[in-house]
């Protein structure tokens, strides 16, 4: 199986839950298997792209286009013009007021931890978070620390708990 040519990332948020990302995803996956291009395309649900207010938005990379307010009947007009034949679809597409950036550029210089997979890898998809890196650090506090030293690794990190003190994890 050869690499996909394009990623098409699409926000499945609360706001594109509301928007009705479901059925845009099921006429996406539908028009991409009429036109031969389940191979080429690859689809991947992700949380936010960074668009408010926009519905269910979607990005295709490389060419690092975004769409807003996205419906089902929609998704056959950009597979045919965008996906096969080159050409974005003006009337979809965000103006350059909105993000494009690649993932993981769009907020800027902030420097992102729990989120920084977000537009990179299929949340779904526990083999792409593992291929990131996901889970080294229990594979390494499991087979490679003592406890004593899983502890003084939290207290180092100066990580804090998320109740009403915020008081350090490596204390508790």
């Amino acid at each position: 199986m050869r690499p996909a040519r394009t990623h098409v990332l699409v926000a499945v948020d609360e706001e594109a839950r509301l928007a009705g990302v479901e059925g845009v995803l099921a006429a996406l996956r539908t028009a991409l298997e009429r036109y031969g291009l389940t191979e080429e395309v690859q689809v991947v649900e992700t949380g936010t792209l960074g668009v408010s207010g926009q519905g269910v938005v979607l990005a295709v990379y490389p060419d690092g286009v975004f769409y807003g307010r996205v419906r089902p009947e929609d998704v056959e007009e950009i597979v045919e013009v965008h996906l096969l034949k080159g050409r974005p679809v003006e009337r979809l597409r965000l103006p350059t007021a909105a993000p494009v950036a690649r993932p993981g550029e769009i907020l800027g210089r902030q420097t992102r931890v729990v989120l920084r997979n977000v537009g990179v890898i299929d949340p779904e998809n526990i083999e792409e978070y593992i291929a990131q890196g996901g889970y080294e650090a229990l594979a390494k506090a499991l087979f490679e620390m003592k406890p004593e030293e899983g502890i003084e690794e939290i207290r180092r990190s100066g990580v804090r708990g998320r109740g009403g003190g915020g008081l350090p994890s490596g204390v508790r």
